[in-house]
């Protein structure tokens, strides 16, 4: 069989979902001489296999041999978001959307590998780029939490509504919508905004979290009956799962029912100290996050926002002692 005829009969079995196959094949033909795209094929077809590492020394060649192909650099990129080459990930994709300015899921991709290295200026442009290629919820709302992340709150508010408007049922777009309208002081918007989502998807832990842990709102007996049933299932991640336990332990307080209300107190805290132990590590990376964020067009947005600046009140402490109470509640206030 000729090579071309039997790169063909390669991509065929590919096409077919046929890896093995197709992997033997690519590696036939490649017997006879390495090519580009023979390279580059072989590369995806391992790694769709599940052999990462080996499929990115092929994708890897193919891109030596044609080092302007976009398509083989973006395909290069995604394989080693598979990987934990974070750095080569990164400068893969931005030599991919130097050769291809409107590749929208490159700059996507570059946009989340910025925002993991905590460089939120660049995740921003990047994330702008990419939605203003191609208008998708999940961009949309990776620039909101960018954004909100970064201090640009109106145009992280404006991330979230596009975000609705290419998703209605974007339960993550409205609880950070909430989330802003509570720091507001609005908290009757955001009580109301929080029971829209969780009449759209009742078994929501996201929203049943935010709805729980919404200072101003008592909950029916439908809505805590809906948070149990979500704890007592498989899906709930652990951080949703601490949420919850801690709003229904508030949720119960209320009612005076203090023996449930313990209860569901003792089980989150028991969860916080067996998923987030104290680690000097990850606490020297977290300052190091909000240091980055605290960007000088951050606090210029903030003093616009003010008007002068004059008013501006920064409330600080350690965790758990109060310090979002105080922020409501002067959030809250007229003036």
């Amino acid at each position: 069989m000729s090579a071309p005829s039997l790169f063909q009969q390669a991509v065929g079995l590919h096409k077919a979902g046929r890896l093995r196959q197709a992997i033997e094949a690519y590696r036939a033909h490649l017997k006879r001489g390495s090519d580009a795209n023979g390279e580059h094929y072989l590369g995806l077809a391992l790694v769709q296999s599940g052999q990462t590492e080996a499929g990115l020394t092929h994708l890897r060649a193919a891109v030596t041999a044609q080092p302007d192909n976009a398509m083989f650099l973006a395909n290069l990129g995604k394989a080693l978001l598979k990987s934990p080459h974070v750095e080569e990930a990164r400068d893969t994709f931005k030599r991919c959307v130097s050769l291809n300015a409107r590749d929208a899921d490159s700059w996507n991709n570059l946009a989340g590998l910025e925002r993991r290295q905590a460089d939120l200026e660049r995740a921003l442009e990047a994330y702008r780029r990419a939605l203003a290629l191609k208008a998708h919820p999940a961009i949309a709302l990776n620039l909101g939490l960018v954004a909100k992340d970064a201090g640009y709150r109106d145009e992280a508010a404006d991330a979230f509504e596009k975000t609705l408007a290419l998703d209605a049922k974007s339960v993550r777009a409205h609880v950070q919508l909430a989330a802003m309208e509570t720091e507001d002081g609005q908290f009757e918007a955001a009580q109301e905004r929080l029971l829209s989502a969780y009449k759209v998807d009742p078994s929501n832990a996201r929203t049943l979290a935010a709805l729980l842990t919404l200072r101003s709102y008592t909950p029916e007996d439908d809505v805590l009956a809906a948070a149990e049933r979500v704890l007592r299932g498989s899906k709930t991640d652990a951080e949703e799962a601490i949420r919850l336990k801690f709003g229904l332990a508030r949720a119960y307080q209320r009612r005076g029912q203090h023996d449930r209300a313990w209860d569901f107190a003792s089980r989150a805290k028991e969860d916080v100290a067996k998923t987030a132990p104290y680690s000097a590590e990850l606490l020297l990376k977290e300052t190091i996050r909000l240091e980055k964020a605290c960007t000088l067009s951050a606090i210029e947005f903030l003093k616009s926002a003010d008007g002068d600046g004059e008013g501006l009140i920064f409330v600080f402490g350690l965790p758990r002692t109060g310090t979002t109470l105080v922020e409501q509640i002067l959030s809250s206030h007229p003036d």
